[in-house]
């Protein structure tokens, strides 16, 4: 981690840089400058960049876009606009090289964290599965093609008897009709089935 620098143009003391550190330093410069609000620095920098040739469309600048470089919490800075709102706060040319070079330097040291974080989240990663080895591969399609269905003999069985109970039914009822007999024999067949199967 580096070290806040110790210019005394700039004001900074010893301890670990950080956004943070310099979004609140950057805050106690505005406010020693007679705090001039964020949209005044707004404006500042609208009139600066309309100085400068920009047209008034490409001048304006969003209050928000003033106010994210003194809030905390954040991962990344503009370094355009940073050195915008410097000037808008009436720093010189030295005072602004320094706090530019400081933003630069966090912004460098941030990137490198990343990558380095990244990098070593890509290390802790469980190993990729390896690949079965040859001797263990199936060595001929049918090892890997499933088997040819057959035919299931039990089922065809049941299907035929099915089909006789009915016709053994129809027979001994038109039988039963035709002789006048005091029987109904048109569920025989059906408790053949039963008998065999169960109900």
């Amino acid at each position: 981690m580096s070290t806040r620098t110790t210019d005394a143009s700039s004001g900074f003391d010893d301890a670990p840089d950080s956004f943070d550190a310099l979004a609140r330093d950057l805050q106690a410069l505005r406010l020693s400058h007679g705090a001039p609000s964020y949209s005044e620095l707004a404006l500042r920098i609208a009139e600066a960049r309309a100085a400068s040739g920009l047209s008034p469309e490409q001048s304006r600048i969003a209050r928000s876009s003033v106010y994210d470089l003194f809030r905390e919490g954040r991962k990344r800075i503009n370094i355009a606009v940073f050195r915008e709102v410097l000037c808008a706060i009436r720093q010189s040319a030295e005072e602004i090289a320094a706090w530019e070079a400081r933003a630069i330097r966090l912004r460098d040291e941030q990137a490198r964290a990343s990558v380095r974080r990244s990098t070593e989240s890509a290390s802790t990663q469980a190993p990729a599965v390896l690949a079965p080895a040859a001797s263990e591969a199936p060595t001929t399609p049918a090892a890997v093609m499933p088997a040819a269905p057959t035919a299931n003999p039990t089922l065809l069985f049941s299907i035929v008897l099915c089909v006789a109970a009915v016709a053994l039914n129809n027979a001994l009822n038109f039988s039963g009709t035709a002789l006048q007999l005091p029987l109904y024999l048109d569920m025989a067949g059906t408790a053949l089935i039963a008998f065999a199967y169960g109900p």
